[in-house]
């Protein structure tokens, strides 16, 4: 008769807890629980947030200086009630166009079949926000945007308008 043997799982030291454990059963070699391994990645997911957060404002401070009148410009015309102006303010910085423009290309959804017109996104047909020529500009409604760029359908230009495809 062969000799029975037993199966020795080491000894691990939880990443997390710092406790001594052996439930190894799932080839977990880092955290002695599920629980200590899902509070560590909600713990280091929050740790990645202040840093990229720290990033955001680092990058904020220097767009304030230099723009500086930007948000003293948009208050005045948001208190003047002049909602062309806010809208301006807003579209020359972001985008680099003209109001005109903007407003040329957000009428309505371009896509064909689609009449929306209530909300209307202005999208980068290459995906590149820096290249704002008015040949890489199309207007989304927020539905089909979030087609392209949450399940990555593509935006072709057919005969008769534009289409998405998956």
């Amino acid at each position: 008769m062969p000799p029975i043997t037993i199966l020795h799982h080491p000894l691990i030291i939880c990443k997390w807890c710092k406790r001594e454990s052996s439930n190894n059963l799932m080839g977990n070699k880092l955290y002695c629980s599920d629980e200590c391994k899902r509070v560590a990645n909600l713990e280091r997911t929050k740790q990645r947030y202040y840093q990229k957060k720290e990033e955001w404002l680092i990058y904020g401070n220097q767009w304030r200086s230099r723009n500086p009148d930007y948000m003293k410009n948009y208050k005045i015309n948001l208190k003047n009630n002049n909602p062309k102006l806010v809208k301006m303010y807003r579209i020359n910085n972001l985008f680099g166009i003209s109001l005109e423009l903007y407003e040329q290309l957000t009428k309505k959804c371009m896509i064909r079949g689609c009449d929306f017109s209530l909300t209307v996104d202005v999208h980068h047909i290459d995906r590149n926000n820096q290249n704002n020529n008015p040949p890489n500009l199309v207007g989304l409604c927020p539905s089909h945007h979030q087609l392209i760029h949450r399940l990555n359908y593509r935006l072709i230009l057919k005969s008769d308008g534009w289409a998405l495809e998956p």
